[in-house]
């Protein structure tokens, strides 16, 4: 499956967010290569079928898997029938473990931020112009589009939204 350079980078943000560690352009190029679920062995015949699945406690990647995999966690049953991590319960075991991740991702989060301040302070004071016609940092727009001077300008161009 071909990607686009958006969805790569969509991809990539959405596993840097689930907290996945790794090499993101290493676990994307085997990610894209792989053309079937690693558990049931199922051809993906679109991307929104192919998940990277990763281990909740370490962060780590598990395997390339389908969605209906990924979504019952078969293949984290041992080969003896024993549950890894001793729990059945696919809910109870996010709940745990999104418990344990909590401050380890709000960790991760905040080095990301410390790491990369200036690079975020960058995109953020970004000037854009707003259809409306103001100029305004990318940051302010959401609350821009909510002020009477947007709304009046918008009006004035006969543009409604409905």
């Amino acid at each position: 499956m071909e990607y686009t350079n958006r969805q790569k980078s969509s991809i990539i943000h959405n596993w840097k967010k689930w907290g996945v560690l790794g090499n993101m352009k290493e676990l994307f190029k085997y990610y894209s290569e792989c053309e079937n679920c690693e558990f049931c062995n199922i051809k993906f015949k679109t991307t929104f079928e192919k998940c990277l699945d990763h281990d909740h406690i370490t962060l780590n990647f598990r395997k390339v898997v389908c969605r209906k995999c990924n979504n019952n966690d078969n293949y984290i049953k041992l080969m003896n029938g024993e549950i890894l991590y001793g729990i059945e319960n696919k809910k109870e075991y996010d709940k745990q473990n999104y418990q344990k991740n909590k401050e380890n991702k709000k960790e991760q989060v905040k080095i990301y931020r410390e790491k990369n301040k200036e690079l975020i302070k960058e995109k953020q004071s970004k000037i854009i112009i707003c259809e409306c016609g103001c100029e305004i940092t990318i940051n302010k727009l959401s609350r821009h589009k909510q002020t009477k001077k947007h709304i009046k300008l918008m009006e004035e161009k006969n543009i409604t939204f409905d």
